[in-house]
């Protein structure tokens, strides 16, 4: 496995698994964040996911203006 990709894997493990406290300030729900991403209609969240089929995803990332990311933030690009 890659170095790389084994370090990514364990912050994602550690940040999903770690508890989320309450704050006094926030109107945010506590608990794991994956639950709350998984479970969030029991937070009264709700599911704003779009799928996007994979065909169009190869059509975007092949597109030159897409991949050029020197001109990504620029306003003038």
């Amino acid at each position: 496995m890659d170095v790389i990709q084994h370090e990514l894997d364990k912050v994602a493990f550690e940040w999903n698994t770690h508890r989320i406290r309450a704050s006094r300030n926030s109107n945010a729900p506590t608990g794991r964040p994956m639950c709350l991403f998984e479970l969030s209609h029991l937070f009264g969240g709700e599911n704003c996911l779009v799928h996007i089929p994979e065909g169009i995803v190869d059509v975007i990332q092949e597109n030159e203006n897409f991949t050029n990311h020197n001109n990504i933030c620029d306003e003038d690009a």
